[in-house]
């Protein structure tokens, strides 16, 4: 990418020759310490171990300097190019505390947004369009233009949890970025939307791309979400909104006539059976339709191949897709549910001989587009959210953890949310250290739940280091 790319390859070889390889190995040692020193996991499956080890070096080694994140480095990799789904690796980055990866992904996207302005109003929109998929300088030019809307969304809310991990706000351009990616979802809903019936705003074309599917379940849980913390961005930086707060119940109310009579929140309305785009549950723990939806994916189940498909679209020929089964982890685990450590263990299962991720595996049992970036950021998201996540205002430890199976287990350093820095060890099934680092510059009250141990506490909390001492108490 830019310059003259044979005349950098010479300028190597001769640094090569005239230094030898020693400082060039040094360097690249310092880096990759660096990277994995910021936190640690240690847990007593070895193959867990192995394959979290495996998944952030992959997304490190998958990271282009400028923040252009490819779901693999190989050209039949869904053409090399950066989805939407590159925010799995951002916040991975995040948990773990490699924050100048994550915003660098988040620079990426900020240098696309002027052509994303254009795609706007090429639809007759305000604000900014970010397209389905991007190389390095531009996005990928569809004709017509995908209708995959929930890219806005999904990037918006990225912007926002880059200061939240970090425990401050995001920078002035960063919001108007927000501002500009979610006032075109707004405009195409309210809109173009009335134009061509609500119900055409925003589809799923994941189920099919000839007959989209309504009222699109993942756009519009990642929308909501979007506004929510936008506007309590706005709240805290006593700064007026760019957008009518009356908005954020009717969006609600889109999600809550997609839940079907028997509780179970369909992907588009009408549905019958959910698919991945109902995995909303890491966004929305408390909903009263998360443990009747996600037991209803859990009966798409192969017990020849001893697979789940928590993916579950029609138009693909899959056994599962890994990704998908991680991302119904995190959701467990930000509930509260122990039972996201056994699906977490059952899905150390389908990967290939050095503990690789595919894409999907077909009905045959092929592993289709191996090493498969999405599907490693999204085992670390689960790791690190079943290990330590900030819910609703509150800081819950070990919450997707069966501490009768791992009785014996400590990180250091990991990121969960709302500035929050959590380190741990837990030895016999009891916590016998525990530090938080409260990241804000003021005092304010940490209130803690181990839902596996039947352990709350609380306490204040200073700017930087604290000490808690938990107790079998509530």
């Amino acid at each position: 990418e830019g310059g003259d790319p044979a005349a950098a390859c010479a300028d190597l070889l001769a640094a090569l020759r005239d230094q030898g390889i020693r400082p060039f190995r040094e360097r690249h040692l310092l880096e990759w310490e660096d990277y994995f020193s910021q936190s640690r996991v240690s847990v007593p499956d070895p193959a867990a171990q192995h394959i979290y080890e495996v998944s952030r070096y992959l997304l490190k080694a998958n990271h282009h300097p400028r923040g252009f994140q490819p779901v693999g480095i190989l050209p039949y990799q869904w053409q090399s190019v950066m989805f939407w789904d590159a925010t799995f690796a951002q916040e991975a980055f995040l948990t773990c505390g490699n924050a100048p990866q994550a915003a660098a992904i988040g620079d990426q996207i900020k240098r696309l947004v002027p052509e994303g302005r254009k795609l706007a109003a090429e639809l007759g929109n305000g604000g900014a369009r970010i397209e389905w998929t991007a190389n390095l300088d531009a996005f990928t030019r569809y004709d017509p233009p995908s209708r995959q809307f929930h890219n806005n969304a999904v990037w918006a809310r990225g912007f926002c949890l880059l200061g939240d991990y970090l425990g401050k706000a995001p920078a002035p351009g960063d919001i108007v970025v927000i501002e500009d990616l979610l006032r075109f979802l707004i405009e195409e809903y309210e809109r173009h939307g009335n134009a061509r019936g609500h119900d055409s705003a925003f589809v799923g074309i994941d189920e099919s791309i000839d007959d989209p599917k309504p009222y699109d379940t993942w756009t519009f849980a990642l929308l909501l979400k979007a506004l929510e913390d936008y506007f309590a961005l706005c709240t805290r930086l006593d700064r007026e909104p760019a957008f009518d707060r009356n908005v954020l119940p009717r969006i609600g109310e889109i999600l809550s006539a997609n839940v079907d009579d028997d509780g179970v929140l369909q992907s588009f309305r009408g549905g019958r059976l959910p698919h991945w785009g109902s995995l909303i549950f890491d966004l929305f723990p408390e909903h009263p339709a998360a443990l009747p939806t996600i037991a209803r994916m859990a009966e798409n189940y192969d017990p020849e191949q001893d697979l789940f498909n928590f993916h579950g679209l029609n138009r693909y020929a899959e056994k599962t897709f890994p990704w998908a089964t991680h991302t119904m982890i995190r959701c467990l685990a930000k509930i509260g549910r122990p039972e996201a450590m056994a699906y977490f263990l059952h899905n150390l299962n389908p990967v290939n001989y050095f503990g690789g991720y595919s894409e999907r595996i077909y009905y045959h049992g092929e592993h289709y587009i191996e090493w498969f970036s999405t599907a490693h950021a999204a085992l670390v998201l689960a790791m690190n959210t079943m290990l330590a996540t900030e819910v609703r205002g509150r800081l819950q430890l070990l919450g997707g953890i069966d501490c009768r199976r791992w009785e014996d287990l400590s990180f250091e350093g990991l990121h969960a949310g709302a500035g929050w820095v959590v380190s741990l060890e837990l030895k016999k099934g009891a916590v016998i250290h525990c530090e938080v680092t409260n990241l804000q510059d003021q005092d304010r009250e940490l209130v803690i739940e181990v839902p596996s141990l039947g352990l709350r506490h609380v306490q204040m909390a200073r700017p930087g280091r604290n000490t808690v001492s938990l107790s079998r108490m509530s």
